[in-house]
């Protein structure tokens, strides 16, 4: 059973902080023109734009799975972008901000509020819903939020670094409404997409690398992409600093060999 939870809504307070702080700050480089497409995230690709492009006629829950850095919050963001740019109403969370933001109306008995922003938005975004695992009280609420917006056919999409809905720590209504939305996975990268990835990224950096050195990177990171931007800032300050061209023995040196 779910855990129950009390509170007393109150009116909007006009002097409290706004509704919206949580929210996190879309990047506006993360959209459908330069995401990287491969037969890794075709799929996650065309599903996520086809509600962007025909968001009349998909009227859905989607929850995107892959381990992290796979291009999941890219995807998100592009389509958060895209309803943004059609004065659609998006509210764009982490899990995490999610719970925190409903604890904080508990407390403060401002619920009225809460509900008001998550339950009449276009699109709603939650990143890492793993993280609602365990927490009962929190799954009610996300549950009530799905079905008014499903109700009112508006746009859902979730992303998880769980590849499954595992039925561990989610209550039955919320794991069989999670289990009937379109899931899919994006898998790691192949070399190919990696090295298109890191050329893109260097290129938006202004990093010169040369094929050699970019097909070196590729085979040196795992699947995570995130990971290549943090060497790519190593290898921009070194060039600067150093005033040294970034050619592959320098790349192998600045590396190194993973033990």
């Amino acid at each position: 059973m779910m855990t129950q939870y009390k509170y007393k809504e109150s009116k909007m307070n006009t002097n409290s902080s706004k509704s919206n702080l949580s929210d996190l700050s879309l990047n506006k480089k993360y959209t459908f023109k330069n995401f990287v497409v491969s037969k890794s995230n075709q799929f996650a690709y065309m599903i996520v734009k086809s509600i962007c492009v025909d968001d009349e006629k998909f009227h859905h829950l989607y929850i995107l799975t892959g381990k992290s850095g796979l291009g999941k919050t890219h995807l998100a963001q592009a389509i958060a972008n895209c309803f943004q740019k059609k004065d659609r109403k998006v509210v764009y969370v982490t899990a995490e901000q999610f719970l925190n933001e409903f604890l904080a109306n508990v407390r403060s008995q401002t619920m009225e509020r809460f509900k008001k922003k998550y339950r009449t938005c276009d699109l709603l975004i939650i990143e890492d819903i793993q993280f609602f695992q365990t927490k009962e009280t929190i799954q009610e609420e996300v549950l009530y939020i799905i079905e008014e917006l499903l109700a009112k056919e508006k746009q859902i999409v979730f992303t998880s670094n769980i590849n499954s809905i595992d039925s561990k720590g989610i209550v039955d209504r919320l794991l069989g409404k999670l289990k009937s939305a379109l899931i899919v996975e994006i898998e790691p990268y192949d070399v190919d997409t990696k090295y298109a990835i890191i050329k893109q990224k260097a290129d938006l950096l202004g990093v010169k690398l040369s094929d050699k050195s970019i097909n070196y990177i590729s085979k040196y990171i795992n699947s995570n992409m995130h990971e290549v931007e943090g060497i790519l800032v190593k290898l921009k300050a070194y060039s600067q600093l150093m005033h040294n061209d970034l050619d592959l023995k320098t790349v192998k040196k600045l590396l190194k060999k993973k033990k």
